[in-house]
């Protein structure tokens, strides 16, 4: 309920980004109509890729983005939802006929390599994501317009090369199978340990942007459309997020982060069971 008061301060322009729904809908019409079908192309692939957008709406287009900016659980979510559900749907049902074109035209095979090898894979997001959740570069780039929508595309982007040893969409690169699949997931998971345990037992709040209320109005403002103003929002917004502790929320977050680890743990664990058990029989 208190969530709900808390949107209720909102206009529903304010609450859902037209802008983010714009490039959604445009990515669809493209992908839909003008990108050519290879052979091996299914209707589950097309599936794929709409839910993909769609889950990636919610993350940066709905509400949700709204209360990511007010509380920290909110835009843990966000994130995953970006990593674990729209990047692996969009990059399992992206039509790749004319990337591979490009790869072929311009003789890309060896960067296209290099570049979805699963260790620098690896690197690459979490370098990334470490950074982004850096407390002085968390706080700087969430009050900052351009350095948020900037950091926002290169660490999606990141989430798609994470996954590309997964679900790969040039024919010069390797799937992962079997162990080498399951110890990827492995060391995917272990590096993501060590923020939950610094979200759960941190005895103070890392990011002022959420218990400074100049701070948090500033962040806020980055999701207002055009023609609105910070004097537009209801001046009791801060009380409404009182019960909502900036240390607590932390730990809903590494909560929240651990459950989805241990659904992609055990995903990839009954993947590699199913796998040796069929081998068995």
């Amino acid at each position: 309920m208190e969530i709900f008061n808390i949107l209720s301060n909102f206009s529903y322009h304010v609450l859902w980004n037209f802008g983010v729904l714009f490039i959604v809908l445009m990515t669809a019409i493209i992908y839909l109509f003008l990108l050519p079908e290879g052979k091996e192309h299914t209707y589950k692939k097309t599936i794929s890729f709409v839910v993909g957008l769609i889950v990636f709406f919610i993350a940066l287009g709905s509400p949700l983005n709204i209360l990511g900016r007010l509380i920290f659980r909110a835009h843990m979510i966000q994130m995953l939802l970006l990593l674990f559900i729209a990047a692996p749907l969009l990059l399992y049902g992206m039509k790749t006929e004319g990337l591979n074109w490009l790869v072929d035209r311009f003789k890309l095979h060896q960067f296209a390599q290099k570049f979805t090898n699963p260790i620098i894979s690896i690197y690459i997001f979490h370098a990334l994501w470490l950074l982004y959740h850096v407390p002085i570069v968390f706080n700087f780039v969430r009050i900052e317009y351009g350095w948020n929508y900037l950091t926002v595309f290169f660490l999606f982007f990141a989430c798609l090369i994470l996954w590309m040893p997964i679900f790969p969409i040039m024919k010069s690169s390797k799937k992962l199978r079997g162990k080498s699949l399951h110890k990827y997931c492995f060391i995917n998971v272990s590096l993501f340990i060590p923020m939950v345990f610094i979200y759960l037992f941190v005895p103070n709040s890392l990011y002022p942007i959420y218990s400074d209320p100049d701070l948090l109005l500033t962040a806020v403002t980055l999701c207002l459309p055009l023609g609105v103003s910070i004097d537009s929002l209801p001046n009791n917004l801060i009380e409404t997020l009182l019960p909502f502790s900036p240390i607590q929320e932390q730990k809903y977050s590494a909560i929240i982060l651990l459950f989805c680890l241990f659904v992609v743990t055990s995903l990839s664990v009954f993947q590699l069971n199913k796998r040796n058990w069929l081998k068995f029989r």
